[in-house]
């Protein structure tokens, strides 16, 4: 914790403080936590970066922040402090109780942000968003670095709690995450990105020193890396192709089983099977499965369909759209699929139903 309150109910940040006047100030003028009214102590350590701390056995969710959350938190405070903005550290919203790393308005817009190294539950974040958003406040949620685990130049593995995190302001906006060093002080954003599986995720990076970039900096649309992108679905299709499975891969050998059924395998799958969509964040399952279904479903049999009755075949995979709420308005991964195919040529569509073409 970075800021503490005085009897007068005057905040006090750590910087403004030293070992020496802490010691004199200590016992004659106490200071306590903004939220839980607790005392607490300023440590000066010449390893950490100097907080406020509670007891030991305090309850107060301020309390065992890292020194990585701490220095960070400091950081984006003062970066936009440098623009001279007017952001409230550790700012208590007293009707829904909770405490947002780093307040501020820009106009009329009302910004919180968050900076989340720890992890914590879907059901918490989603809790936390939505109490914000209820009150017109627009969240950012910036994860620590220490929470980026890179595959590739363009891509990451993306865990299902990690996928909450995915920002989209309108419709024509990109889904975006971002990523804060305090190390390194450097913000890092993935925009455009689309899902090669259910976890790992290849997209646009934009990795820039804190002190290169502006507050609107956040909301800006990056160019794509269109050409990157496509040479590294080309090799992530191959390898698919190619790769093993462990006989403890039980869900895929069920899956290829399930091929095996249906007189298939996953060399004989046509290419249309398993293209990598943007939305497949919704999909609490595996691109290749699903879409496999819709083929032995609609695509083997040639019957016209609708999108509800694609959708109605793989709906067992959805995830909740309350899981995304900082997606202003989800698109449907069968949709874009089926909207894919209709683009290569496959569909034809008439009056909302789906024919195929005499040369699937």
């Amino acid at each position: 914790m970075l800021q503490a309150m005085d009897k007068q109910g005057r905040l006090l940040a750590i910087w403004n403080l030293n070992k020496r006047t802490w010691s004199k100030r200590k016992e004659v003028d106490p200071l306590f936590c903004p939220q839980c009214h607790e005392k607490v102590i300023a440590k000066f350590g010449q390893l950490k970066t100097p907080h406020f701390a509670h007891a030991r056995n305090s309850s107060c969710s301020h309390n065992g922040e890292s020194q990585y959350h701490e220095k960070g938190k400091r950081d984006l405070y003062e970066w936009l402090l440098n623009q001279g903005l007017n952001p409230k550290l550790e700012y208590y919203l007293p009707k829904t109780k909770q405490v947002a790393d780093i307040y501020l308005r820009i106009g009329k817009k009302k910004i919180a942000i968050e900076y989340q190294c720890a992890k914590i539950s879907t059901e918490e974040f989603v809790s936390r968003t939505t109490s914000y958003q209820q009150q017109q406040i627009t969240p950012i949620w910036i994860l620590g670095a220490n929470r980026l685990k890179r595959i590739h130049e363009i891509g990451i593995q993306l865990n299902d709690i990690d996928k909450s995190f995915i920002h989209q302001y309108h419709p024509q906006y990109p889904l975006t995450l971002y990523f804060y060093c305090s190390e390194t002080s450097y913000l890092i954003l993935l925009q455009h990105f689309i899902f090669f599986s259910k976890t790992k995720v290849f997209g646009t990076f934009i990795a820039k020193s804190l002190n290169q970039l502006s507050v609107f900096d956040l909301f800006r649309i990056y160019p794509q890396a269109s050409v990157k992108w496509n040479q590294a679905w080309k090799v992530e299709k191959r390898k698919w192709l190619h790769r093993p499975v462990s006989f403890y891969n039980y869900r895929e050998n069920q899956w290829r089983q399930w091929l095996y059924q249906h007189q298939l395998t996953i060399q004989k799958l046509p290419s249309f099977v398993y293209l990598p969509v943007s939305e497949q964040y919704r999909m609490n399952e595996q691109p290749w499965r699903w879409q496999s279904e819709l083929y032995v479903e609609l695509l083997m049999k040639r019957k016209p369909f609708t999108i509800p009755r694609a959708q109605q075949i793989v709906e067992h995979y959805y995830l909740p759209i309350t899981q995304f709420p900082l997606i202003d308005k989800s698109a449907d991964p069968v949709i874009q699929y089926v909207r894919l195919l209709v683009k290569r040529g496959l569909l034809k569509e008439q009056n909302g139903v789906f024919n195929f073409k005499e040369n699937i």
